[in-house]
């Protein structure tokens, strides 16, 4: 199942479209047109959508189940849509739920064993003054909230991250069951992990990394993943610089990878993966994490895999 933002017109400021389509795994051996071109069909409704990269997300319960899809509309609204798997495409009318998320990062969606779903996302305040226009304060937080299975209706936001005058980023949502939900964040300085044991009710926060000076900062997606032994893996791609006596000068792009056996009490120190970023992790079925990038530096517009044995 795959989705993606288009834009419905020739001209470049949109508007935009979200775009799904499926293949069977007999097909996906074949070029594009072959395995999904039959497939393909928009699903954003009426709902314009927000004309930007990284605002939408897609899940399913598997084979017979439900396709969900999150996705952020031109209004700067979050909308939810849905499919039986063997619909063919013919996805339910666009709902709003939730509250105005941050300008700027990931919404992801998550689905527990009991087909619940959870959805994390960034929000932000901005204060201007009335008179010049000017931006005075900016404060960003996470919020979090759920569709419960077979309902229609979401349950009240809940405050992950309280709004605080530090910068945007991105945000990751893993879920275990419907009590142990995770989310993470960067905010281009930080990478913090938050935890809830009680179905989103409440949150602890661990702070994964800060940035000692300007010669790291956190970028673009970072991705959590959750196994059945609860082991947890959350990677993220940074950039690095170095002080050459006038200013911090760009010197390549990188990935960070943080690890947990216990369901995120304890992190192991941090492994580098180098020459990739915006990562995207993902658990076998026996447990082992396989992570797809993106090529930096010297390996630049090309796609890499790795895997555990």
């Amino acid at each position: 199942h795959v989705i993606w933002e288009e834009m419905d017109s020739e001209g470049w400021d949109g508007p935009f479209a979200i775009h799904y389509a499926w293949a069977n795994v007999s097909d996906l051996n074949e070029p594009w047109n072959r395995a999904f071109g039959t497939t393909q069909t928009k699903i954003n409704g009426a709902v314009p959508a927000y004309p930007s990269w990284a605002r939408a997300s897609i899940t399913n319960t598997g084979a017979g189940g439900i396709v969900h899809v999150v996705f952020e509309g031109l209004d700067r609204r979050l909308y939810h849509t849905w499919a039986y798997e063997n619909s063919g495409g013919e996805f339910s009318a666009p709902e709003m739920f939730g509250n105005t998320p941050a300008e700027w990062g990931d919404i992801e969606s998550e689905l527990d064993p009991d087909g619940n779903l959870h959805v994390g996302y960034p929000i932000q305040r901005i204060m201007t003054d009335p008179e010049t226009g000017q931006v005075v304060t900016e404060e960003y937080g996470v919020e979090y909230t759920m569709l419960p299975a077979g309902s229609t209706s979401w349950t009240e936001p809940v405050t992950v991250e309280p709004l605080t005058e530090q910068g945007d980023g991105f945000t990751t949502t893993a879920v275990f069951d419907s009590r142990n939900i995770y989310i993470a964040k960067h905010n281009y300085s930080d990478i913090k992990i938050f935890r809830s044991t009680n179905g989103g009710s409440s949150w602890s926060e661990t702070l994964l990394f800060s940035a000692p000076d300007e010669s790291i900062r956190p970028t673009r997606h970072l991705s959590l993943a959750v196994n059945a032994n609860r082991d947890l893996i959350l990677a993220n791609g940074y950039h690095s610089y170095e002080f050459n006596g006038t200013y911090w000068e760009w010197i390549g792009e990188d990935t960070m990878i943080f690890r947990s056996k216990d369901g995120g009490k304890k992190w192991a120190d941090v492994s580098i993966v180098e020459n990739v970023t915006s990562p995207s992790v993902q658990f076998d079925a026996d447990g082992n994490a396989g992570i797809v990038f993106k090529g930096t530096n010297d390996l630049s517009y090309t796609i890499q895999f790795t895997k555990e044995q």
